[in-house]
């Protein structure tokens, strides 16, 4: 921030024709990850004791099932005590208001934190006015939502048969309402990358690509012209920019320096981060053929092994590593459930699944149970609720309808999609020690 490098990214992303072709469009995924690795690139430019630095994702969903499997008397209630990441980052109680403009936008409601590391944000570096703190929602007084839960993030990563489809499932959940729950500048479309929890979303979002890989695109051990072809590895689109966006289309990622919009790579301060990085959005569709892979561990890591599988024998049993491509060097690994916490999830998932099977239903129809009773146990046995987007959200990312899960819990509600496993208040109460169809909890 102090060199002002960081800036430069969220100038990359507030430059308004990329910005359209990166988000609610087919590539939404693949933009992002080029831009991933260039700010990755770019840390490790900082010195010699960063040359090895890899970007940490966020995972959530280990901190959502901590959470929920806590006794109540000591379980944590706020996004800043139920993840480290949170207060590590620099938390959102620390500092005070300011009326200071960032790349254009006020916050002057949010508290502006002044913790490392974000005391070094500055529109304009080595400026005088300088605020030297970033505006932040009240992470401590927000509660996780179940969108951060592995039923949510299962549904939206294993549930649709081609990449488009699944990349509008990540981008609304989690992707779009974690932005929306954290508030502050990272609500906001444009500039929400000038808060550095972003890249650990962003990064938790570039995994859950990758398991989709993994589990739909791995087993098709498709040729490069079948990776541009296949839907489920690359599908096309028209973005709001008027244009057709396709695999070998070449990725638009552009910001406006003193008043003149140039591509990144011509960017005198950080192109060279991103001059070995593919321009045609088909080769961003392997990690490691990028040269990076990821240790998935927990409820993740049961995730990437079973592929949405019912056969609870295959889960977390041992570590894995995997090559399906003999031209690939580097693999991902995935280490076992241990803790407790996920065990139980895992249990819990079981026993809904096979009462499901007993009662005809198939393991797709199951894991959608699976959802349904989540959604219930966070309405009324969590802190928080399941809560829609907020109107100014929602006009600030073109989005119409609900949120997937709140859309869910209303006809869960009104009786339109009801919970069909019988007894699942019993089930609820045998893991969870809440039944889930009344409040139980303020």
């Amino acid at each position: 921030m102090d060199r002002g490098l960081y800036q430069k990214f969220v100038l990359i992303h507030q430059e308004q024709m990329g910005n359209r072709e990166a988000h609610g469009t087919c590539v939404f995924l693949f933009w992002h990850r080029k831009f991933l690795l260039g700010f990755e690139n770019m840390l490790r430019s900082l010195g010699g004791q960063y040359k090895c630095l890899t970007l940490p994702y966020w995972d959530y969903v280990q901190n959502y099932a901590t959470m929920q499997n806590t006794p109540q008397a000591q379980r944590c209630t706020s996004i800043e005590t139920c993840a480290p990441i949170a207060t590590g980052l620099g938390g959102s109680t620390q500092g005070s208001t300011s009326s200071a403009s960032f790349f254009g936008y006020t916050y002057a409601s949010n508290r502006c934190v002044n913790q490392r590391p974000v005391n070094h944000m500055c529109t304009t570096p080595g400026s005088a006015s300088c605020p030297k703190c970033t505006p932040r929602g009240n992470w401590a007084k927000t509660a996780m939502v179940s969108d951060m839960g592995i039923a949510n993030i299962r549904q939206s990563v294993l549930g649709g048969s081609n990449i488009l489809t699944v990349s509008r499932n990540i981008e609304s959940s989690p992707h779009n309402i974690l932005h929306n729950t954290l508030n502050g500048p990272m609500a906001n479309a444009q500039i929400s990358p000038m808060d550095p929890i972003f890249f650990m979303h962003h990064n938790t979002i570039d995994l859950l690509h990758t398991i989709y890989y993994h589990c739909k695109v791995e087993p098709a051990n498709l040729s490069d012209l079948q990776q541009q072809n296949d839907v489920r590895s690359f599908q096309g689109c028209s973005t709001s920019n008027g244009e057709t966006v396709g695999p070998t289309s070449s990725l638009r990622m552009r910001l406006v320096v003193s008043g003149q919009t140039i591509e990144v790579a011509n960017d005198p301060l950080i192109g060279s981060f991103f001059k070995d990085l593919p321009t045609q959005y088909y080769k961003l569709t392997d990690t490691r053929q990028l040269g990076y892979s990821f240790v998935v561990k927990g409820l993740l890591g049961d995730m990437y092994t079973t592929c949405g599988s019912s056969s609870s024998s295959t889960r977390g049993i041992e570590s894995v590593r995997e090559v399906r491509h003999a031209n690939v060097t580097i693999d991902h690994v995935v280490e076992p459930v241990v803790l407790a916490e996920n065990k139980k999830v895992l249990a819990f998932e079981d026993a809904v699944l096979a009462q499901a099977d007993s009662q005809g239903l198939t393991t797709d129809e199951a894991y959608l149970e699976v959802q349904k009773m989540n959604l219930l146990l966070q309405e009324n046995c969590l802190p928080g609720s399941v809560a829609d987007f907020t109107p100014e959200f929602k006009a600030e990312w073109h989005i119409t309808g609900s949120s997937k899960s709140f859309a869910l819990l209303q006809d869960i509600k009104s009786g339109a999609n009801p919970v069909r496993i019988e007894h699942w208040q019993d089930i609820l109460t045998q893991y969870f020690h809440c039944r889930g169809d009344v409040k139980e909890v303020a």
